[in-house]
């Protein structure tokens, strides 16, 4: 198609007659590899997550470690709250970083099961 503005020729080609389709398949495929991404994304960050709380943990272990001795900074009613707060992130993230394992194993299972039957 030829459309004149200002005098000048202008060569318009349908956009979609150089569009192509994409099968059911390729579609499902990648809805499944979008899925198997955003769930190993969530395990870096839970793992992440569980490296810093188990960090913190150990810190923590440290510092009562030094209030036992005598050597410790911290009042101790600040280091007898920190334990059971710093052992349930440690406790959420472990599960948090189970939970995603597990989801990415079965997606990555189900995915599997899936191509073998294309």
């Amino acid at each position: 198609m030829i459309l004149k503005s200002d005098g000048k020729e202008i060569i318009f080609e349908p956009l979609f007659d150089k569009m192509t389709a994409i099968s059911g398949e390729q579609v499902i495929d990648l809805a499944l590899q979008n899925q198997l991404n955003d769930l190993q994304a969530d395990l870096n960050n839970a793992k992440s997550e569980n490296t810093k709380a188990n960090k913190e943990y150990e810190a923590l272990k440290s510092e009562l470690l030094k209030a036992i001795q005598g050597k410790s900074e911290l009042p101790k009613d600040v280091l007898s709250e920190m334990p059971e707060e710093v052992r349930n992130k440690v406790l959420e993230s472990s599960k948090r970083l189970t939970d995603l394992t597990l989801q990415l194993e079965q997606k990555k299972w189900y995915n599997s099961r899936y191509e073998s039957r294309i």
